[in-house]
């Protein structure tokens, strides 16, 4: 009989304790507590991974937990900056679209969990699959990029299934209290970021982030476009612009609209 564990509402980050890849003085020592917050089904999902794991005689050391907003955004621009110096680490998404920021993904040592249980790695992806866990790879290959990554998403696979893994990721970061909305793909803001640069007004750094700048950068312009566009390409730039901007106002106020 599998060992699944799901939750209809998940709204509270808990405390877990579990060993790190991480060294200080000579001593190995726990995940961090900013990573060790998990959603209650998530934490109890670590429990029975970490016990089952045991019992098969392996050993099982974590790097990353949870991830807050910030964090996750440091990861991605880590990413951006090694593939920008010709490296090849991970892809990491920009802040919105992490299952780490929702409480609900760990990354673990691969290659002491495939050296000390019985079986290797294969027996670890059974073990996790049983309890719930779910992998970003298709086989369990301890060699392939992001073997070490694994999600519990709870009641949130079904919801995957039927509207995607961003969305459904999106969800969960809003069921903690997060808000993966104002986080759109950095590349899509930047556009719009230096659109309205382009047009004079203060953004702040054209980083993909929303920040107070764009979001009053934004506000003014669609203030001011009303019938007053002009001619050319400014007038290119800003029917554009303002098409991006009311599609996002309109979304936010439904979903407003729905919580009510």
């Amino acid at each position: 009989m599998s060992e699944t564990f799901s939750s209809d509402k998940v709204t509270t980050l808990v405390p877990y304790k579990v060993p790190s890849i991480y060294i200080v003085k000579g001593k190995r020592v726990d995940l961090p507590r900013r990573m060790a917050m998990a959603t209650p089904d998530t934490a109890l999902a670590i429990a029975t991974l970490n016990r089952r794991v045991a019992e098969k005689g392996g050993v099982l050391y974590f790097s990353d937990g949870y991830r807050s907003s910030d964090m996750q955004l440091q990861a991605h621009l880590d990413y951006k900056a090694s593939r920008a110096s010709g490296g090849n680490r991970a892809y990491s998404p920009p802040p919105g679209g992490s299952w780490h920021e929702a409480g609900r993904a760990d990354d673990i040592d691969v290659k002491t969990i495939h050296e000390t249980i019985e079986g290797g790695y294969e027996t670890f992806w059974d073990i996790a699959i049983e309890i719930g866990w779910h992998f970003v790879i298709p086989e369990p290959d301890p060699n392939a990029p992001e073997a070490w990554h694994i999600e519990f998403r709870g009641p949130f696979q079904e919801l995957k299934e039927k509207i995607g893994y961003k969305e459904a990721c999106r969800a969960a970061i809003r069921d903690i209290g997060g808000h993966p909305d104002d986080k759109y793909d950095d590349d899509d803001v930047q556009l719009i970021q230096a659109d309205l640069l382009m047009l004079g007004y203060d953004v702040g750094p054209v980083d993909g982030i929303v920040g107070k700048k764009s979001r009053a950068a934004a506000q003014d312009f669609l203030t001011f476009i009303g019938p007053r566009a002009e001619e050319g390409d400014k007038k290119r730039v800003a029917d554009r612009l303002c098409t991006r901007l009311e599609a996002v106002t309109w979304i936010r106020k439904q979903r407003r609209v729905k919580k009510r």
